[in-house]
């Protein structure tokens, strides 16, 4: 018939304790993290100028010394030094490139995807003037993003499908969108050389090659880059395919409601 008063006293010493170490944790990781990424940065820089050289005088010397001082040999160790040296040059660029989307400022703006894969299949078709490449982009497609980050994501997706479409008859390259749940998907469709989907998974690692380098050229980073930006997004990023059956990239961006909506059932995410 009067106040009631209850009270509770807890000892939260512990639990506190215990925050603070993982906030100390937290803290040493993003301090190794800035380290780990400053060392590769540091690294891939003082790796470029020595290999530039090599590649330089590796050229020069079979320009002008080819057929006169070497015989068929030598010119052609001269030409697996500039070769390598080329594609180790590629791979610390790509390096650099992975490197920089992790530090670069974030901003998000509006973007016509539709306009920017048109730029960037332009520049395919300037680089190989003799290729025949049926293009369809679907007009219209927009979206909030980092212009200069989704232009790397489209540029790494669109260049593979061109890559792996060199060896096809009737090569075909589509970028489109759909809207499922509410939610937008874009996807980049080829009928390539495709892969076997068990694979699928691994592609999104840096250095993993589902072909020889022999058959196609790349270093194994670009789709690493593609994931990582798309992971800034918030967005999700997975692939479709089967060998000699081309495949397909599928990507959701900005906010965790389109990123982790309604994907297609059974499709493999990663992000």
């Amino acid at each position: 018939d009067g106040l009631l008063v209850t009270s509770f006293i807890r000892d939260i010493t512990e639990r506190k304790r215990a925050e603070q170490r993982i906030e100390e944790r937290n803290q040493q990781l993003a301090d190794l993290n800035r380290e780990l990424e400053a060392f590769s940065y540091s690294v891939s820089h003082d790796l470029r100028s020595p290999l530039r050289s090599i590649e330089g005088f590796a050229k020069i010397l079979l320009r002008d010394y080819s057929g006169k001082v070497l015989d068929s040999t030598g010119d052609d160790y001269l030409q697996r030094m500039r070769t390598a040296a080329g594609r180790m040059g590629q791979l610390i660029e790509d390096l650099l490139e992975l490197s920089r989307v992790s530090r670069t400022e974030f901003s998000l703006k509006p973007v016509n995807l539709s306009d920017m894969a048109a730029d960037i299949f332009q520049e395919l078709k300037n680089r190989n003037p003799d290729r025949h490449v049926e293009i369809v982009v679907q007009p219209g497609m927009t979206a909030e993003a980092d212009p200069r980050l989704l232009s790397v994501v489209l540029g790494n997706l669109l260049g593979n499908a061109w890559k792996f479409t060199s060896k096809t008859a009737n090569p075909r390259i589509e970028f489109s969108r759909m809207l499922q749940g509410g939610h937008e998907i874009f996807s980049v469709r080829d009928n390539g050389a495709g892969f076997d989907p068990a694979f699928a998974d691994k592609l999104f690692s840096p250095f993993q090659r589902l072909h020889k380098s022999s058959d196609f050229e790349g270093t194994g980073v670009g789709l690493a880059i593609v994931h990582r930006v798309i992971q800034r997004h918030n967005g999700r990023v997975w692939t479709e395919s089967e060998i000699g059956k081309g495949a397909t990239f599928h990507f959701t961006l900005k906010g965790s409601s389109d990123a982790h909506g309604n994907l297609p059932s059974g499709a493999p995410v990663s992000g």
